[in-house]
């Protein structure tokens, strides 16, 4: 009887320890978990700040983008204006104008001597 007793406490020990081991170990793994859920709140935290300054960085630049945009269209209105004046396109009307001329000199048949100033 007395070996049987003795089992039953060892039994008894095991099994206290085994629980102990078990509650220890759910507690290191709740631990663990708490642990890492509050470095990826730390994490997430420092995604929103950075998120934030992008964005208000992105916010500056589409409008400096914008502004730009319409200062360009400005002077692209402004340089059509005055795009008579390029030497380029000056050019271009005095070769125009010889072409005309001649060109109305085969329709009429007469060699019209017109001075051309332009």
């Amino acid at each position: 009887m007395n070996q049987m007793k003795g089992y039953d406490v060892e039994r008894k020990v095991v099994t206290v320890s085994s629980i102990l081991v078990w509650v220890l170990y759910s507690v290191l793994t709740i631990y663990c978990v708490l642990f890492n859920l509050y470095i990826l709140c730390d994490v997430v935290s420092s995604v929103n700040f950075w998120y934030n300054c992008l964005q208000e960085q992105r916010d500056k630049v589409l409008t400096t983008l914008s502004k730009l945009q319409s200062d360009k269209k400005k002077l692209l209105d402004e340089l059509d204006r005055h795009k008579d004046c390029d030497p380029e396109v000056m050019e271009q009307m005095k070769e125009d104008a010889v072409v005309a001329r001649e060109a109305a000199n085969r329709w009429t048949g007469a060699n019209c001597s017109v001075v051309m100033t332009v």
